[in-house]
């Protein structure tokens, strides 16, 4: 009987393999075209505001360890948007896709970390997509370089264990390794997005509860939305559909399955809530799944049916460069997600390790703040106008994450100083929030002066009071709009 060691050693050797056998680069080639076009869809929904909205502000609500990332002028950010333009289209002619797509991932990533005021759970995947698909071979399919060559075709890569040959190369495989890492992270994506639904709110069919009764309009099956029954269904279809998803896309036997649950579950995400471009990269995107071996391609796919046996795979060379910086990239994104149990407390409510960890959609929120500013000894004494320093999207966004605060008050403070201020001023925030219907609690401890409290990225600040899971309270939507902003309280789901 083999001890438990030896199996791990074999399924690890076996998965080594398996990373290094030829298919077919048709599906990267048009994964390829994809992340081009939907690139530039981003640009389209982003670009205004990077480049003429956020210079405007003079607080930028940064990440922990990128606050030394500033922004541009505005001309600055129009001929950045521009290089930005051409290189996603370079990335999809597969024409100097190499220096076309590491331009990409940096640029991307440089305006994705700008503000947390825009973050978006698939602008972060997007930006782990570009830097994947720097070390692959995109550009052998569907591209300039597949149809007239290369001077460098011909000759044999053993930095990553290629053999090309002579000729344009389009139907010379490609190691699994490279769409593989692209299909791990799609599939960590679903699942760690159905395991950040199993909490009691989302069991209990929240924040569907609030969204659904204002899809009045929507054109199909309206008057199912309002039932009871309706929160309850969608949710625990997100959460089964996240879950399983992975399982059957990694199956050979399950893969074009999945399609039917793919297809309907993505169109109505788009259509019902309007996220943006997001489904229907993961409905387009699954072609990555679908590699072949050349032989399977030529025996079976182009001629209208796959073979009921896999054909013989061709093994290409090993190389240890390329499976170690794939190990680490997998074994960061597996472990990083779970740093929010480090921290303690609710992250949905401390901000701590909320982002990049694949939470998409489980929290309704509004909140109400205000910063109050006094300096006893200059007599100075009243509520900051924040909008002056940020933007209303930037405003939205930092109740996210209570921590901003602490910089706004340092850097208030610090601005006050420079404009001559001789004493110290005392800066309190009063912000309230609510979380699915339950009733409004205060965020921060109102006594603690903010202007003298040390900041760290490491800890949940102990000014952040406690939430409170108290009942949900459906009284709070019979509160009107124009009630809701007599209030100062903005929503966001998230």
């Amino acid at each position: 009987m083999d001890s438990g060691g030896n199996i791990f050693a074999r399924l690890f050797t076996r998965f080594r393999n398996r990373l290094f056998e030829g298919v077919h680069p048709s599906s990267l080639g048009i994964f390829r075209i994809l992340v081009g076009i939907v690139f530039l869809v981003q640009f389209g929904r982003l670009e205004e505001y990077i480049t003429y909205e956020l210079p405007k502000s003079t607080f930028f609500l940064t990440y922990p360890g990128f606050h030394w990332i500033h922004p541009l002028s505005t001309p600055g950010f129009e001929t950045l948007f521009l290089w930005m333009h051409v290189s996603a289209v370079l990335v999809m002619l597969g024409f100097l896709y190499r220096p076309a797509i590491i331009f990409l991932f940096f640029s991307w990533t440089y305006v994705f970390l700008l503000c947390n005021g825009h973050y978006n759970n698939h602008y972060y995947m997007l930006s782990l997509v570009a830097l994947l698909m720097i070390f692959t071979e995109a550009d052998r399919w569907g591209s300039v370089k597949s149809v007239v060559g290369s001077p460098f075709l011909g000759k044999r890569d053993g930095k990553w264990g290629l053999s090309w040959s002579k000729g344009p190369g389009k139907d010379v495989p490609l190691p699994f390794w490279q769409p593989f890492s692209l299909q791990f992270l799609i599939a960590l994506v679903y699942f760690y997005g159905g395991l950040a639904k199993l909490n009691k709110d989302w069991l209990e069919g929240y924040p569907m509860k609030l969204w659904l009764p204002g899809k009045t309009d929507f054109p199909l099956f309206p008057e199912f939305l309002q039932t009871e029954f309706a929160p309850y269904f969608f949710s625990y279809l997100g959460l089964v559909t996240d879950l399983a998803l992975p399982f059957f896309l990694f199956s050979r036997r399950l893969r074009v399955y999945s399609l039917f649950f793919l297809i309907p579950f993505h169109i109505l995400n788009h259509f019902l809530w309007q996220i943006g471009v997001f489904p229907w990269f993961m409905l387009f995107g699954t072609i990555i799944f679908f590699t072949f071996s050349p032989e399977q391609w030529k025996s079976g796919f182009i001629k209208g049916s796959l073979p009921k046996t896999p054909a013989k795979a061709v093994q290409l060379p090993f190389n240890k460069l390329a499976f170690g910086l794939l190990l680490l990239f997998m074994g960061w994104q597996i472990l990083f997600p779970f740093r929010q149990y480090l921290y303690g407390g609710k992250s949905f409510w401390t901000g701590m390790g909320w982002n990049f960890s694949w939470h998409m959609m489980l929290v309704d929120k509004s909140y109400a703040t205000r910063i109050k500013l006094e300096v006893p000894e200059e007599n100075i004494s009243g509520y900051v106008e924040m909008l002056k320093y940020i933007n209303g999207r930037q405003f939205k966004y930092m109740g996210h994450d209570p921590r901003h605060y602490i910089r706004f008050a340092h850097m208030l403070r610090d601005e006050m100083k420079a404009n001559g201020l001789q004493h110290e001023p005392r800066i309190y925030v009063h912000s309230f929030r609510e979380v699915n219907a339950r009733p409004f609690q205060l965020v921060l401890d109102t006594t603690v002066n903010l202007a003298n409290y040390e900041y760290s990225p490491f800890r949940v600040p102990d000014v952040i009071l406690p939430f409170k899971d108290l009942p949900h309270e459906q009284g709070y939507l019979q509160l009107t709009p124009e009630e809701r902003e007599m209030l100062g309280i903005r929503g966001t789901g998230y």
